[in-house]
């Protein structure tokens, strides 16, 4: 998703940031990556039906590599935007091809806050109960993390 789908999706104001995953992460994701496919293709088995199965391999290789540079959330004026972590396998599968669909929005009123690793948002919705929303968001750099605290707290205390 980008800024401008959030922005329009959500009607959650302007983007202010952007937040992927750190790029040293990124970064070692994609080496790792591309040593896999360079080892797959040098040991490319010679029988056509054997070559199918390692060219499968190669895409999804591949695909998971476009991934990582993926949006995870969005600090907008009126709440944040993030992506949640599907529930079942069979959810993660259908992420892979439509991942925009887990994008949920969340109030900056309505959040309590973060679990101890990231991998959960705490929020109260309009009848004073308290929902979770579970997230990927541990592997983020610590900087975009502390933008999403600063920003709950600018607009819960103002």
């Amino acid at each position: 998703m980008t800024k401008q789908e959030a922005m329009e999706r959500f009607s959650s104001g302007a983007v202010q940031q952007s937040i992927e995953i750190h790029r040293g992460i990124q970064w070692t994701g994609r080496i790792i990556g591309l040593v896999a496919c360079a080892l797959i293709v040098k040991y490319m088995p010679s029988d056509w039906a054997e070559r199918v199965w390692y060219y499968l391999l190669l895409l999804v290789i591949l695909w998971t590599l476009h991934r990582l540079g993926e949006s995870q959330a969005f600090i907008c004026e009126k709440g944040l935007v993030l992506k949640r972590r599907p529930f079942s396998v069979k959810e993660y599968f259908h992420s892979l091809f439509y991942g925009d669909e887990y994008f949920v929005f969340v109030d900056y009123e309505h959040i309590i806050g973060f679990t101890e690793e990231w991998r959960e948002l705490q929020a109260m919705n309009g009848h004073g109960g308290i929902y979770v929303i579970p997230l990927d968001l541990h592997q983020v750099a610590y900087k975009d993390k502390m933008a999403m605290i600063e920003a709950i707290h600018k607009h819960t205390q103002s």
